[in-house]
């Protein structure tokens, strides 16, 4: 099975400026396989801006086989309110542990929420499965698969020592990213 993947938003602004960026990511990922269409959007970016450089590119959003949220920040998971008020989205794959708050500690010594704008029983309401990833490996679709627990094994992938996760019982603790996915679209079925 061949993917196209057309990035809704980003950091970089284009060279022709035709396309608005935030501080963020989403991601279009669609199969190219007419018999078994897989269309997955990828993050949401932080406000939801991916919706106007969606329509600008000529790319519905209404035909989504599932939202993948790969981790639990604004800037990934921030877009999410809009596109569960334009879309009519089945499901919501998130990592395990997803809801829970996520902070920055500022130079001040305080904390800013850098989590999510929306709830587990919120997205349930709308009539949205939402799929906790709790396996290290798990093939969603033929040809997709996600994993978590991952090893980080260079030295960009330092943990910030300034990130907080609360936890169920209110116990703040650095912020491991537990929820994290990546995931892989293969050629082979």
């Amino acid at each position: 099975m061949r993917w196209k993947l057309t990035t809704l938003i980003e950091n970089h602004v284009d060279k022709e400026e035709r396309y608005m960026c935030e501080h963020g990511l989403a991601i279009l990922i669609e199969s190219e396989n007419q018999e078994e269409q897989v269309c997955l959007l990828m993050d949401t970016g932080q406000s939801g801006i991916f919706y106007e450089n969606a329509a600008k590119m000529g790319i519905s959003l209404e035909n989504l086989s599932a939202l993948l949220i790969s981790h639990a920040h604004y800037d990934h998971a921030g877009g999410v309110k809009r596109l569960i008020e334009e879309e009519t989205i089945r499901k919501i794959y998130v990592g395990k542990d997803f809801f829970q708050g996520k902070y920055y500690e500022k130079n001040d010594g305080t904390m800013k929420d850098i989590g999510i704008a929306f709830s587990k029983e919120e997205l349930e309401k709308k009539g949205i499965t939402v799929c906790e990833v709790k396996e290290d490996m798990q093939m969603i679709f033929p040809g997709v698969t996600l994993y978590r627990n991952f090893e980080r094994i260079v030295g960009y992938e330092q943990l910030n020592p300034r990130f907080f996760v609360k936890k169920e019982d209110k116990e703040i603790v650095a912020d491991c990213f537990a929820e994290s996915f990546f995931q892989t679209c293969s050629n082979e079925q």
